[in-house]
């Protein structure tokens, strides 16, 4: 098989992968992975990006260290769980607030915002002098759902009138102001409202408790962080791979954390001199040109 021409139109990393239903009791719930990135000769005539090929004798030891399946240097077997890992959702709470102006701008903005552009052009005016008369004002987030209401409230029947999530998201797009130092929003409910920019994920090794994570890794450089439960790993969704435990689990190999050699960076002393070298023969190289 020395010498046998695969994959040699592409220039990315070759993995094989060898899945088996039936292994040995010793070997059932691990993967073994073999570092076989030198195992090469080079070609005396490239074949497309292929400059190298693998021969017999490499042949032969990749398959007697996966059939051996021996550990060593070039070669690690270890639990699956080893690549799994659950994927939690972060929230951290929004600190905003209302700040209502008369500003031409921002009323025409709101005029053209989701559902308000529907209102009738009376119901339009009612809107816009509502806001002119509270002008200056700062509206809580927890109090922006009676705000609303109010304003509602005061509007002409229509067929189609903007409903109260849609006014109430428009107010925030128009007229929400974010700022760290502004205490965090509640709901009517009492319950912290999530900044959707903040929102963020974290992938905790499988076998490691979520809350020593959180209390490591995240608590300390952002104490107001929570955790979304809604977000389950739900068995219906994973065909049956899911634990209906919070977070989703998913799994990733990554051979550098096996198999990475250092390699020591040059000296800048020698980059250096070597640039030089290569100028100096530039500018010879150019005066013999123009001769």
């Amino acid at each position: 098989m020395g010498g046998l021409p695969i994959l040699y139109s592409t220039g990315i990393s070759t993995y094989l992968w060898i899945l088996n239903n039936n292994k040995v009791p010793s070997r059932k719930g691990k993967i073994q992975l073999i570092d076989a990135s030198d195992m090469y000769e080079v070609r005396r005539k490239n074949l497309g990006r292929k400059r190298v090929d693998i021969s017999d004798v490499q042949m032969d030891w990749i398959c007697k260290t996966y059939i051996d399946g021996n550990d060593h240097g070039k070669s690690v077997i270890v639990p699956v769980e080893e690549f799994m890992y659950r994927r939690i959702t972060t929230l951290r709470p929004l600190r905003q607030a209302i700040l209502l102006d008369d500003d031409k701008k921002k009323i025409a903005m709101l005029m053209q915002s989701t559902g308000v552009k529907g209102l009738t052009d009376a119901n339009k005016k009612i809107l816009q002098e509502y806001i002119y008369e509270k002008s200056d004002e700062i509206v809580v987030y927890k109090e922006l759902d009676d705000f609303v209401s109010t304003i509602r409230s005061k509007f002409e029947k229509q067929k189609k009138l903007v409903t109260n999530k849609q006014l109430f998201n428009a107010m925030i797009s128009v007229y929400g102001v974010k700022d760290s130092s502004y205490d965090i929003c509640l709901d009517k409910n009492g319950d912290m409202v999530p900044d959707p920019e903040l929102k963020d994920y974290e992938d905790i090794p499988y076998l490691e408790e979520i809350d020593s994570y959180m209390q490591r890794e995240v608590l300390p450089y952002a104490p107001d962080t929570w955790i979304d439960m809604s977000v389950t790993d739900s068995g219906e969704k994973m065909a049956g791979m899911g634990d209906d435990k919070v977070g989703l689990v998913g799994t990733k190999i990554s051979f550098n954390n096996y198999f990475y050699h250092y390699d020591t960076p040059r000296k800048p002393r020698e980059i250096a001199d070597e640039i030089l070298e290569l100028e100096n023969g530039l500018e010879s190289f150019m005066e013999g040109f123009l001769k």
